[in-house]
């Protein structure tokens, strides 16, 4: 029996160095694994104030964004009343001017009859 188990003895020796060899590799590669997410995660840290910038930004650019919308919306509101008023008024305007054309045909029309009337008289009345 002890022959058998020196020979089991000699036989695993190299089994162990083998796992040995395995476990360095592996451990290894863990560690350059984790020494690759390390970096990344570092990049990404580096990148978060810029992003912080940008996006501190883009806010200030969507308030300056809606305060014109609202400046130009007022805006607007003001021209259409101005303009619903200025319409008013010429809508009066052309009344008037329409009376009035309608008044100076009228006294046209009179003072054409009365200087007709006129002719009359003077050529024979």
């Amino acid at each position: 029996m002890s022959s058998v188990r020196q020979s089991v003895a000699q036989g695993s020796e190299p089994l162990g160095r083998v796992r040995v060899s395995s476990s360095v590799l592996f451990f290894g590669r863990v560690a350059a694994r984790n020494a690759q997410a390390d970096e990344a995660v570092q990049y990404v840290l580096e990148l978060i104030p810029s992003h912080h910038e940008d996006m501190a930004l883009i806010e200030q650019l969507e308030q300056l964004l809606e305060a014109a919308g609202k400046k130009a919306r007022t805006e607007l509101g003001r021209n259409s009343g101005a303009s619903a008023a200025i319409d008013a008024e010429l809508n009066k305007l052309e009344g008037v001017l329409a009376s009035s054309a309608a008044h100076s045909k009228k006294v046209r029309i009179a003072w054409g009859q009365t200087r007709s009337a006129r002719n009359l008289c003077a050529a024979g009345c």
